[in-house]
């Protein structure tokens, strides 16, 4: 197209028409000033273009953010912001279009999509304003991933992401392929990493269970432990031995999953193979080290010793019957401050030391219900979150896990 800038075209064919068009990234000078989206179609010459060029996507987000204070077209810019990159997969009669974020030399760089009824749009995005969703950085596995483009798999129903993210050195950009899964939220990448990996095509259907852990290795999870930051020598507190995810208790940080859940049931097998202590899985966990700059914000189902089921609040909030008998005082209840914890209703249902226990955790809307061993012991409602990522916790005691299995359900059991 006739622009003073454009990059990353896009040829798109519309099955609905047969219709070529061409999606590019070109700079708009105002609201969110920078480079976003826009789309025109093509003639029959595949290199004329035919009637106006429209309007994609534009930036929505200070993460989509290039860089600040920049001089571009002879002014500086307070915040220049960058949209490129686009990809359009139909979908159920729905256009969604990909798209990249950010400054692609920094971490900060990832995918987010946004969906029209028809191929020129209007698109909205409305699944990404606090961030990518469909692809991001995780510590330890991807740096900056973007610029993705979606193949069918051999299997010919399953979407896979290809996308480029940095080498741990930050020296050069590597490609990566991973399967999508289309959820009820959107697309989102399964278990995205570096390095090779298998996967079993079809992908699990919803409803079917499966292990969060796979007995071998870390893949789908990422660690976040604080005291990497000033001494990255220092062990990894999360291993595994003999087919089993153990925490070493030290130093105290987190094993969080990659992805996103909700809507699910998941059952976890541990035990206290030495000295009894503390631990906890922690449900919809999202911000990382939003209290005492190690936890991430999140509902914690504890795990210590005599202690198991307790809820802890951790930047988020949730309401049990009995409120002030088992939380104390109103004017005392804090999230980040004061009461967090919630007792649970038996404090007797764990096996004796050593043995193995069964924590079941079924998280379905605002709701949270847990069982030990059989006896429900929580159950909260008007959570404040109800979607996040699972983590394990290195508090102190050494834990062993066998079993983390995750079935998706639609309503609590009884």
């Amino acid at each position: 197209p006739d622009e003073p800038f454009s990059i990353d075209g896009h040829p798109f064919r519309d099955p609905k028409s047969g219709a070529w068009y061409l999606f590019f990234a070109k700079d708009f000078l105002d609201q969110r000033v920078g480079t976003a989206l826009a789309v025109v179609r093509l003639g029959d010459d595949m290199i004329s273009t035919v009637g106006p060029v429209q309007t994609v996507l534009r930036a929505i987000a200070d993460w989509q953010i290039y860089e600040r204070d920049r001089t571009m077209y002879n002014q500086v810019f307070d915040a220049w912001h960058t949209v490129e990159g686009a990809f359009v997969v139909p979908r159920d009669g729905r256009y969604y279009c990909f798209y990249s974020g950010g400054n692609w030399q920094t971490p900060g760089y990832g995918v987010g999509f946004a969906v029209s009824d028809t191929v020129m749009g209007p698109y909205q995005d409305t699944a990404n304003l606090e961030g990518p969703t469909v692809l991001k950085t995780i510590p330890g596995k991807l740096i900056g991933p973007g610029h993705n483009s979606l193949i069918l798999g051999p299997d010919g129903q399953t979407w896979f992401n290809v996308y480029h993210s940095w080498n741990p050195e930050r020296t050069k950009r590597q490609m990566c392929l991973d399967p999508i899964e289309w959820t009820a939220d959107g697309p989102r990448t399964v278990n995205p990493a570096r390095g090779e990996k298998t996967v079993t095509l079809p992908l699990k259907a919803s409803g079917e269970s499966f292990s969060l852990f796979n007995g071998e290795n870390l893949d789908g999870w990422h660690v976040d432990v604080p005291e990497f930051d000033k001494n990255p020598d220092a062990r990894n507190p999360f291993i595994v031995r003999d087919g089993n995810l153990v925490s070493l208790g030290t130093p105290n940080g987190h094993v969080i999953t990659d992805a996103v859940y909700q809507n699910y049931r998941l059952e976890v097998e541990y035990r206290f193979p030495g000295k009894p202590g503390n631990c906890g899985v922690l449900v919809h966990a999202s911000t990382p080290r939003t209290l005492y700059a190690m936890f991430p914000k999140s509902i914690e189902v504890q795990m210590m010793h005599r202690n198991a089921g307790d809820f802890w609040c951790i930047g988020e909030d949730i309401t049990v019957p009995d409120m002030v008998k088992r939380r104390g005082p109103e004017d005392k209840w804090g999230i980040l401050g004061g009461n967090r914890r919630i007792l649970n209703l038996t404090d007797d249902s764990e096996k004796p030391l050593g043995e193995w226990n069964t924590m079941v955790i079924e998280c379905v809307g605002d709701e949270v219900k847990v069982w030990v061993n059989g006896d429900l012991v929580n159950h909260g409602t008007k959570c404040t979150t109800s979607k996040g990522q699972i983590a394990l916790q290195a508090e102190g005691s050494e834990v062993e896990f066998r079993k983390l299995l995750m079935t998706p359900i639609a309503q609590l059991s009884e």
